[in-house]
């Protein structure tokens, strides 16, 4: 018998199991006869959602042959008949969308539909009319919204009819609730006093920003003085592009909607940077950033010249 270093027979076996060779059919036992695949998607969002709640996702089609069909249906049960993608983007407005992938060549059978979800965006919009201070407020797609200015819990609080909302000249916490076909979202967004200048942060509570365009670390220094702040201050951040180099000799990673890390994000530019001069460009722009109090969030926006207005803002 060939000989083979400790474990040995175990990596052989999970090597073949990852190459599809094998089965482990999760009672113990091995089949070097695995049962036919079925095919399925990978829905990754590459931007939004925007103010009006348009995304743009990318479908990749799994275990689907060399021509698979992409269906998809907005807001209801997909099937062959549904829509055909002809290729593999697209923009919806959609609460969620159905996608089934089929494999005209019969080597994989059809999966069952993988559904994705889009996320509520609650904004808001204050302005001065006749010198009271009137909050409006917004949620893309669409959805229900309710408020309350007492610090309550805001799913319990007075239905917004589409009625600007008057706050008042004193320093105001409006908390809202969005509901939408089993989608949520919560907010809280905290206004100044009239005539006090800047934005309100609280720095005792956790903080969350989501800038409409995204926020931008423009250099390597920048990115990696970034990342070693959020990890002091077990940041997360998602909505993520990291860019490395330029040109024809560029490497783009993505991270949708998944929260993570800073030290996750340092270990993947560190891995791509083995490909590149020392010299090479790196930038990082995302969508959203969570901190554990608002004084983190203060302290990063100090640190890097971040601008952000009220609306950008939210806490727990």
């Amino acid at each position: 018998m060939p000989w083979l270093p400790p474990k040995g027979l175990e990596n052989l076996k999970n090597l073949a199991i990852s190459r599809g060779l094998w089965e482990d059919l999760g009672n113990g036992y091995i089949t070097k006869k695995p049962r036919k695949k079925k095919t399925s998607a990978q829905v990754i969002v590459e931007s939004g959602p925007d103010d009006t709640g348009e995304v743009r996702l990318r479908i990749n089609p799994q275990n689907a042959g060399p021509a698979p069909r992409i269906h998809y249906q907005e807001e209801g049960a997909v099937s062959e008949q549904s829509p055909q993608l002809k290729e593999q983007t697209l923009s919806t407005r959609a609460l969620y969308v159905e996608i089934l992938v089929v494999d005209p060549s019969g080597r994989f059978d059809t999966g069952e539909p993988v559904r994705w979800k889009n996320r509520l965006v609650i904004r808001n919009r204050l302005e001065e009319k006749g010198g009271k201070r009137l909050v409006e407020l917004f949620v893309a797609p669409r959805g229900t919204l309710r408020y309350t200015l007492d610090g309550s819990e805001p799913r319990n609080g007075h239905e917004y009819t589409g009625t600007p909302i008057e706050i008042g000249d004193g320093e105001v916490l409006l908390r809202v609730f969005a509901e939408a076909e089993g989608l949520e979202a919560k907010e809280d967004f905290t206004f100044p006093a009239r005539g006090q200048k800047g934005i309100k942060i609280d720095p005792s509570r956790p903080a969350r920003i989501t800038p409409r365009l995204g926020k931008k670390l423009d250099s390597r220094a920048k990115t990696f003085e970034g990342l070693g702040f959020a990890s002091q201050r077990s940041m997360t951040f998602s909505g993520v592009v990291l860019t490395i180099g330029q040109g024809s000799k560029m490497v783009n990673i993505t991270i949708s909607e998944i929260p993570v890390e800073a030290d996750f994000l340092k270990s993947l530019l560190d891995k791509a940077l083995e490909k590149f001069g020392p010299d090479a460009p790196v930038t990082m722009t995302f969508r959203c950033a969570e901190f554990r109090s608002g004084h983190d969030l203060e302290e990063f926006m100090d640190l890097f010249g971040l601008e952000l207005s009220q609306e950008e803002i939210g806490q727990q």
